[in-house]
């Protein structure tokens, strides 16, 4: 029984220990309903804000 530990241990810390190095880019996709309207501009540069602090990218449409 415990051969069998000594061998699951390893096995089972190995995808935690890959993690990090399979971390891949975040962007966050928003549709909003203009580019003009001064509540949609505000929106946008606290979605920019706020993303730029986590290192995701954003992308606009409208």
């Amino acid at each position: 029984m415990q051969r069998r530990n000594l061998f699951l241990l390893p096995a089972l810390a190995l995808p935690a220990l890959a993690r990090p190095g399979l971390a891949q880019e975040v962007v966050v996709g928003v549709s909003l309903s203009s580019d003009t309207n001064p509540f949609y501009i505000a929106m946008r540069r606290g979605m920019e804000a706020r993303a730029n602090e986590l290192g995701w990218r954003t992308r606009f449409v409208t």
